[in-house]
């Protein structure tokens, strides 16, 4: 489930440890040419057969009232978990991301009556923590 800054607030306010569970989410229309502009969206991130919902009291509460709709959901997991977690990119939501990209120098060689392309490396730093920041 995808929450916003305020409840994910609320939610570590009834019980810290629901911080673990809670990942910064970002969709296309979020990401920019060279930033990113977060709108304050949290993802619920709960794999399955790895987690006990009675460990995290507030995120269990907070998600007790669409149980029915999650226990109809087409896969086998218990009604708290994701449909289809993809936990290879589980270490890809925590910490820094680094985006590298390639800057194009077109330069003009008089001696070779020629143009040569050189490329130089420069990387955009995204922090996905809370108040997130570009460096």
């Amino acid at each position: 489930m995808i929450e916003t800054t305020g409840t994910k607030e609320r939610l570590c306010a009834q019980d810290p440890k629901s911080a673990d569970l809670l990942k910064p989410f970002l969709e296309g229309k979020d990401l920019k040419r060279w930033r990113a502009e977060p709108r304050g969206l949290w993802l619920i991130y709960i794999p399955k057969n790895r987690i006990d919902i009675d460990d995290y009291p507030a995120i269990r509460d907070w998600l007790l009232p669409f149980k029915d709709q999650l226990e109809k959901r087409a896969t086998k997991q218990e009604w708290f978990e994701l449909q289809q977690a993809q936990e290879a990119y589980l270490p890809y939501f925590e910490g820094r991301k680094r985006c590298s990209t390639l800057n194009f120098v077109m330069c003009h060689s008089s001696s070779w009556k020629t143009d040569i392309l050189r490329t130089t490396n420069a990387t955009l730093s995204v922090q996905t923590t809370p108040g997130s920041q570009l460096s």
